[in-house]
Formats: C-alpha cells, structure tokens, sequence
C-alpha cells in the first residue's frame, strides 16, 4: 500500500499543489506554519472526510471548519493510492460532502459497488482497503508530536478488531455487530407472551385454522350426496368431452348411419389409400399420361413419313451423269486411234467421274445415318411409351379399376361417401355439444346449490395447506431461535476466550519494537485491555506506569504500542506510516535511533516523514538513508 500523489486544489493555506510520493522514505521540509500538518490533515481528510466514527447520524469533526481555504470558495482535493496491484483516485468536495473513488487506469466508479456505512454515509472501500477506520487511522499509522492516543476509544477498536479476527478472519465483520443482530432476530421472533411477535400471532392463527377444519368437516358430511352426485356429473361430461357417446336416440341413430357409410368407404380403400399416400388426385395423373401416349402415338405416326435429308433421286441422277461420263470416254478413246492427241480431252471427263463417285459415297453416308437416327428416335418414343403404359397400368391396378373412366366413376363415389360422412360427424358434433350442455346446466343447479350451502366454508384441501404451512413457521421459528441462541452462547463464550489474549498479544508484539527503540533498556511491555502501558523497569524488575518515564521514552513506547496497533488492525497489511514533527523531545542519540529504524521500516512500507527540523535531515545524511526530499 502506498501513496502515490496528493492533488491539494484548495485546502487551508494550500491552493493548485500536487505533491507526488514515492515508495520508501519521503522527507517533506517546512519551517513552522508551512503546512506540514496541513498535509497530514488533508490525507485524513481525504480519506475519511472529517467525520465523527461513532456517531449515529452524520457529523463532521472540527477540522473541517479548520482548514477551510483561505482563498476561493471551492474545498476540494484528490489522493491516489495503489493496492493489490491497483491505483484508487478519490476525489473530494469538503464543502458539498461529496466523494467519488475511482480505478485510476480502467476510470471504473468504485462507490457503484461499495456499501455505505452507516452514521458517517462513506463509501466502505477506504476501510476495505485499508483496514483502518478513522479512529485507527489518527491513532496509529498517523503519529505527531501529541503522540498519545484516546485509550478509552482506541481499546474499544482493538479489542472488537483483535476478537473480530481471531473468529472469522476478517476485521470489518463486527461480533458485537453479530450478537446484536442475533438477539434482534430472537427479538423478532418473540414468544408465546409477546402477542404482537410472529410466534405468538403463528399460534393464536393455528388455533384459528383448526376450529376453521372443524366446522368445515361437519359442513361437508352434511353435503357428501350432493357433492358425490356432482361428481358423477362431471365424470360423465368428462367422458362425453372424450369421445364416449351417449344414450341420447338421436346420437345413435347418427352413428348408425355413419357405420353404414363407413362400410361402403372401405370397399374402396385402395383408392382413398392411393390418394393418401402419393397425396395427389389419381384421375388428374391418369389423364395426364393418357395426353402423354396420344402426343407419342401422333409423333410415331409421323415417323413413317419422315424422309431423309437427300433423297434418293439426287442418287439416280448422278448414276446417269455417270453413264455419259463413259460413253463419252468411249468416244474419245475410239476418236484417239485416229488422232492420238485427242485423248487429252478425256482428263476432265475422269475427273468429273471421279467427283460424282466421290459425292455417291457422302450420298450413301448421309441417308444411311439419318435412317438410324430416325430409327433410334422412333425406338426411344416406344421406350417412352412402354413406360407410361406401364405407370397406368400400375395406377390402375393399385387403385383396382379397369380404366380411366372407371376411376371417374368410383372418384365420384368416393366424394359423395365422404360429403356424407362428414355431414354425419357436423351432425353428431353439434348433438354432442346440445347433450354436454344439458349435463352442464343440470351440473350448474347443482352446484349453485352445494355453493349456497358451503358460503363462507373454505375447502378442507386449502385449511389443511394453511395449517401445514402456519406449522411450518413455527418449527422454522422454533428451529431458528435454537439455532441462535446456540451461535450467542458460542459466540459469547469464544469472544470471552478470545479476549483474554488479545493485551499479551499485543504486548508480543510490540516489545520488540520498543527495545530496539529504547536501546534495549525497555524490552517488555504490559498493555492492559485499556491500552494501559507499563513497563518493567530492567534495574528493579517492577512495573513502572508509563507515565514516570521521560517525555523522549514515553513517546518511543507510544511510536511502538501505535505501530503493533497498526499491523494488527491492518492484518500485517504493510500500510504507510506518516509522521509529522513527532521527535522533537530526542536527544541526538534517540533521535538517529529512531530514524535508522524509519528508514529500515521504509523498506517494506511507506514512510511520510513531516519535520521542522534541520537536525532531522541531518541525521539521516548521516545515516546514509535513502528518502525522497520535497520542500515546502
């Protein structure tokens, strides 16, 4: 825990000041009336602002009025800490006695999830971080040259926080606080002669409930008949709102009928089951694949009459071209033998024969592959139609009919069967309902008549729940005022113990303190449950009053009782020390004693150390002590 940074804006003499500290020893110099213990005062301030620690309403202490600015009308500051690894800033307005704490890194409003303490309205997170309330904060960790504390005050503190930690290992949880509260809750409770307490009201409230039952019993064998008739009823309503029908003629002769529609309905259960299943209209499908084989038988028919792309005259007519073709070489050839040059002139006419026998074998590929085109199509429109004779045919035989119009028939059929039966079940449904209304009428009577009689009788089922649950109260009151009184006498007798070690504790604990502090010469101390302090005197042996020593001893001893209170309180939690001009009855000797062990406790908690005193300074030069030096 320490101080980092200390925001004065307007306090006392102070104005637009910022001081920063740091871990270790912090030396703040300043002749008398600079403000030395103007700071203190505004750490306190900062922290608990100004208010009285036992007061049951809120009240400030005289030194808010005592440090009002000199200037300006705002009385204002902010102190940041750093615990646990976080940075706390708190901001307060003395003035408006408003106070914001703050995470310093995240910005996070702290006091959105503290409590509020009671009498003084304060955030609980100063005394949760710090362990210290405002009583123990001025009287240990915050030391001046008035280095006594209020015993009487102080014993209170210690002893609760010492008896308060021993038991359940946290200080802010009060026992006195938990005695207290359990006797209220005893209180609350009460007894059979307190007739304004829960338990006693439980009591006089069972009697009531079972006088209640009693005369509701008698009521109720009074009307058992009728009440046994009207559930006969209702049983019966019950049951006709099931299904099961009633002896109602009209009612019978519906289902009679409907028997009958339903027999001539399951004659054609292959149709009503097909057009279930395939969740379509049988006839509608049928139709369609009759459109689908007319189309197909019109394409086929057309496939007679399909010719090829070349015909077969254009085949005939080069066959002729042909023929020429050879009469004509004849002639050449014939003409040759009588002039030979002739026979160039039968070049072209090979040629031309060469070509057309060329164009005869793309003639014959051609139509020889348009016709197995067109036969391949024609084999696939058969395919096609195999195929869809084959869905009608299944149809057909699924459905148990001959052909499509004999589907029509038995559509038609089946339509009119379930208009019918449907017509029946409208009927039977609204000759249902007219019954159930009688039975419902007749059951009203009778129940207007039961409820004439019960008026102001409340069911036995909801006596008895009420019975049960006033029983209930008074076992978990009962349970819990043993419960109680159990946790008060442990209570009370483990804080009796406790309390028996709470001064040698102490004592213990500061002893060691003291004899480092004193030389040695004093290293037993006995502090008594009012913080009394002796000292054994090391020439006689005998207990000396601490208030037989010199004023230097006296206020070593106080330094050391103030520093065990401190650890104690704060659960050895290393909190910083301020120290404001409180060595100014030392000789030189005492006084580089007690700053060696100053700057020897700045090595594992934050000392402020306020003085006046050149002297001071001097000696810890001397000492070759580390601290932090700022001049006022």
């Amino acid at each position: 825990m320490i101080i980092r940074k200390l925001y004065i804006s307007n306090f006392g003499k102070f104005k637009d000041n910022i001081i920063e500290l740091k871990p270790g020893l912090n030396v703040i110099y300043g002749a008398n009336e600079a403000g030395k213990s103007t700071i203190r005062s505004f750490i306190e301030g900062m922290l608990y602002g100004f208010k009285k620690a036992d007061a049951r309403r809120r009240s400030f202490t005289d030194s808010r009025q005592r440090y009002r600015p000199w200037l300006g009308s705002s009385y204002t500051g902010a102190i940041e800490y750093e615990t646990d690894s976080r940075v706390y800033r708190i901001e307060r307005d003395f003035a408006n006695d408003r106070v914001n704490i703050y995470d310093a890194t995240t910005g996070e409003d702290i006091c959105a999830t503290c409590a509020i303490l009671p009498g003084t309205r304060e955030p609980d997170a100063i005394i949760r971080h710090w362990g210290l309330n405002a009583t123990a904060f001025t009287n240990t960790i915050s030391i001046d040259q008035r280095n006594a504390f209020s015993s009487k005050t102080m014993a209170k503190e210690v002893s609760d926080a010492w008896i308060n930690m021993m038991q359940s290992g946290q200080q802010d949880v009060s026992v006195n606080k938990a005695l207290s509260c359990l006797n209220n809750i005893l209180d609350d409770i009460g007894s059979d002669n307190a007739p304004t307490r829960p338990w006693a009201k439980a009591a006089q409230k069972l009697r009531q409930l079972e006088a209640e039952k009693t005369m509701a019993q008698k009521c109720m064998d009074d009307m058992r008949e009728s009440i046994a008739k009207a559930h006969d009823l209702r049983k019966e309503i019950a049951a006709m709102r099931g299904g099961r029908m009633s002896d109602n003629a009209a009612i019978l002769s519906n289902r009679q009928n409907r028997t009958k529609l339903e027999y001539e309905l399951n004659r054609m259960n292959t149709l009503a089951e097909y057009i279930k299943q395939n969740n379509g209209d049988p006839l509608e499908q049928l139709m369609s694949l009759d459109r689908q084989l007319e189309n197909m038988r019109i394409e086929l028919a057309q496939y007679g009459r399909s010719q090829p792309a070349v015909s077969d005259n254009d085949l005939h007519n080069i066959k002729k071209r042909r023929t020429l073709y050879i009469m004509l070489m004849a002639a050449i050839v014939a003409a040759s033998v009588a002039l030979p040059p002739l026979i160039i002139a039968a070049i072209p006419i090979i040629w031309l024969f060469l070509r057309d026998n060329s164009k005869i074998r793309r003639l014959k590929s051609t139509i020889e592959q348009h016709s197995l085109a067109i036969e391949q199509q024609r084999r696939q429109l058969l395919n096609r139609c195999g195929i869809l004779e084959e869905q009608k045919h299944e149809i057909l035989s699924k459905i148990g009919a001959s052909d499509t119009s004999h589907v029509i028939s038995m559509m038609r059929q089946l339509d009119n069967l379930t208009h019918d039966i449907e017509r029946l079940d409208a009927e039977y449904e609204r000759l249902m309902q007219q019954a159930i209304h009688d039975k419902e009428v007749e059951l009203t009577a009778l129940e207007a008549s039961i409820d004439a009689s019960l008026a102001g009788i409340r069911p036995l089922a909801a006596i008895d729940e009420d019975i049960q649950s006033i029983q209930n109260d008074i076992d978990a009151m009962s349970l819990k005022k043993q419960a109680v009184q159990k946790a008060i006498d442990v209570i009370t007798e483990l804080s009796a113990d406790i309390q028996r070690d709470f001064a040698p504790y102490l004592d213990r604990s500061a002893a060691s303190l003291a004899s480092y502090i004193t030389d040695g010469r004093y290293s037993a101390l006995k502090v008594s449950s009012e913080l009394d302090i002796k000292v054994i005197d090391p020439d006689t042996g005998k207990l000396v009053p601490m208030e037989q020593l010199s004023a230097g001893t006296i206020d070593q001893l106080y330094i050391a009782v103030r520093l065990a209170i401190a650890d104690m309180l704060s659960n050895n939690k290393p909190l910083p020390i301020i120290i404001d001009d409180a060595f100014s009855e030392y000789d030189d000797i005492r006084l580089k004693r007690i700053l060696a062990h100053i700057s020897q406790l700045a090595q594992k908690r934050q000392v402020l150390f306020l003085t006046c005193h050149q002297r001071d300074i001097q000696a810890l030069y001397e000492l070759k002590a580390p601290f932090n030096y700022m001049e006022l």
